[in-house]
């Protein structure tokens, strides 16, 4: 090659990329209308599409468009649409690949629609910043994840959340929304607010282009949502305040933390902990914080008489706490340590159960939120222990209905009240009256311990005149066996009547008959307003049918015998007899009075007073 035409070809080189080098810096010189400019990333798919209205070029890596319309994509084969941002004005950054305008914005996702004013988008991270009055609407709802009413019919159904700033950063698969300040949210009636909040949606998967054709909800596309600091939330009558709270839509379950309330009608609960999911609530204590609590208003104490004023309030303390919203009733579930306190009664056990009454029509159950209503009934289980106004109650099983006034107690029942007592296999506790059953295939009896009697004298036919034995008799506590026992407290006194296989045994005294009824002064056990029962003792006792008394070697029987302990007088009638070391003595009657020299025995109805003594010596 001649030198000539090497020097020609370096020439025309050196203008080939002074061309190429102004074609790359080229700057139109006027605005440019209707423009479209595309994006690709080093796959070669399209990342983004810019349009405009006009575009104004302040120098080849700097654009500031008027009606700006930025289309995202994902970036793949598929070319789905992922998210247009639409703004009266933008300024971009071609090399850095950015863009930013103190212009509102609108953002439309595949199912959540975003405005606000003063924004940011960053190609690179994928983030785009709201600055100003954020406003975002999901086209789905989260209350069940509260409630767990299920939203039967979806369309219409939305959730806005508005904040001061929003920060949307896209990832594989989800977008991740993070509001700041003033954040409140309205989703199917139920409101929050909160200091901060993040939130998680499922990025829509083979949804037609949201831009150019409706697009048709996906609904449960919420994965997570975050509340931080002062989250106050309101459903319905339902109120819960918290530090922190976290949604998981999908699976209708919720977290709130930081010593969290809740307010219901008729109700406040708190505690270390809450969570709910598909309509059940549960609460829970803490070693460090104590027990988890819940406060019933006006239930009208939950005593067995059912005479506590309206006015009383119930508390009650678990480690565990469990709400059930029922179609009729609310089920609230105490675990673990669980206390309730209610007017004159208090409850231990170690799971205790309350039933409450919606009071609703059955057509409005279904809306109706968690509330107290009026208490059905209480269950308590496990180690047992009641205090009803002094009275000690023990068992392992007890069914309350405090609107009828009604207990049911089972599982080794004990009652302690003053210084007597009733235990049993089972108790009916009614107003005013109680009923106790033995088990006889249990081998159990009824045993009723009663204050002790004075010591009624000996039962003896011709008593010595001159008694050389000056030794005072131990009084003992009155102790009754049964299999059946009914209780009834009257005005001024208590009737305990027992049945079946009655024995009783007291100082210097015991009794064997078919039935039995001891009336002592002074209130007994279903009376709750009683102040104190250690001043209950023993009026009379009236024994029937095969009635048998044994003292030392005396022994008396009678079809029945009255007991008259404050007058020292035993009255035996009906083929009544008297057996001791000094004879037998039968009759219709047979009187005995303590401190007299003789018994006195009356015929009567057929009936011949006799007495037989023994055989004199020979």
């Amino acid at each position: 090659m001649s030198l000539r035409v090497y020097l020609l070809y370096l020439q025309f080189l050196l203008v080939a990329l002074q061309l190429q080098a102004q074609v790359v810096d080229f700057v139109p010189s006027a605005p440019i209308k209707n423009f479209r400019f595309p994006h690709f990333g080093e796959n070669g798919y399209t990342q983004w599409v810019l349009k405009g209205a006009e575009g104004i070029y302040d120098d080849s890596n700097k654009i500031r468009v008027k009606k700006m319309g930025l289309r995202i994509y994902t970036g793949d084969k598929n070319m789905d649409l992922d998210l247009s941002l639409d703004s009266p004005f933008a300024v971009l950054r071609l090399d850095e690949n950015k863009a930013q305008s103190e212009e509102s914005i609108t953002i439309i996702g595949g199912n959540f629609h975003i405005t606000g004013n003063g924004w940011t988008w960053n190609g690179t991270t994928k983030e785009i910043s709201v600055l100003k009055n954020t406003r975002v609407e999901f086209k789905e709802t989260f209350a069940e994840s509260i409630t767990g009413n299920s939203i039967e019919n979806n369309e219409g159904q939305i959730t806005v959340i508005t904040s001061d700033r929003l920060n949307l950063r896209t990832a594989v698969d989800a977008h991740h929304f993070n509001f700041l300040e003033d954040v409140e949210i309205d989703s199917s009636a139920m409101l929050l607010s909160a200091d901060a909040l993040q939130a998680i949606a499922i990025l829509p998967s083979n949804l037609p282009n949201p831009i150019s054709s409706p697009v048709k909800v996906k609904i449960n596309s919420l994965k997570e949502i975050r509340a931080r600091g002062g989250v106050v939330i309101k459903h319905s009558d339902r109120i819960i305040r918290a530090q922190a709270a976290d949604f998981f839509p999908l699976k209708q379950l919720a977290h709130f933390g930081g010593k969290p309330e809740i307010e219901l009608m008729g109700a406040y609960l708190s505690g270390e902990a809450i969570r709910a999911q598909s309509g059940a609530i549960e609460l829970l204590g803490s070693d460090e914080h104590g027990r988890a609590q819940m406060l019933l208003y006006e239930t009208g104490g939950l005593g067995f008489d059912a005479s506590t004023t309206i006015s009383t309030d119930t508390i009650v303390l678990a480690y565990k706490i469990l709400i059930q919203d029922h179609h009729d009733k609310n089920l609230f579930q105490f675990t673990d340590m669980a206390e309730v306190f209610s007017g004159n009664l208090q409850i231990k056990a170690k799971k205790i159960t309350v039933g409450a009454h919606k009071g609703s029509t059955p057509k409005d159950l279904i809306n109706q939120p968690i509330q107290v209503g009026k208490i059905e009934d209480i269950i308590a289980d496990t180690d047992v222990q009641i205090n009803r106004s002094g009275q000690q109650v023990t068992c392992q099983n007890a069914l309350i209905y405090p609107l009828k006034g009604r207990a049911e107690l089972s599982g080794n029942p004990h009652i302690l009240f003053g210084a007597s007592s009733v235990s049993g296999h089972r108790m009916d506790l009614l107003k005013n009256e109680s009923y106790v059953y033995g088990s006889a295939e249990d081998n159990k009896n009824v045993l009723v311990e009663l204050p002790a009697m004075q010591n009624l004298g000996n039962i003896e036919i011709n008593p010595p005149t001159e008694n050389n034995d000056t030794r005072e008799i131990e009084l003992e506590k009155t102790i009754v066996k049964c299999m059946q026992l009914h209780i009834l407290d009257q005005l001024d006194h208590t009737l305990f009547i027992c049945k079946d296989m009655v024995n009783v045994t007291g100082t210097n005294l015991i009794v064997d008959c078919e039935r039995l009824e001891v009336t002592a002064s002074g209130k007994g056990i279903t009376d709750s307003k009683s102040e104190s029962m250690d001043d209950m003792k023993i009026a009379k006792i009236q024994a029937d049918e095969n009635v048998k008394i044994q003292q030392v070697d005396r022994i008396a029987a009678a079809n029945s015998a009255l007991f008259l302990p404050n007058e020292g007088r035993i009255e035996l009638e009906g083929f009544a007899s008297v057996t001791d070391p000094a004879g037998t003595a039968t009759g219709h009657r047979i009187i005995i009075n303590q401190g007299n020299s003789r018994a006195l025995v009356e015929s009567g109805e057929g009936q011949r007073a006799k007495v037989i003594l023994p055989e004199l010596d020979k």
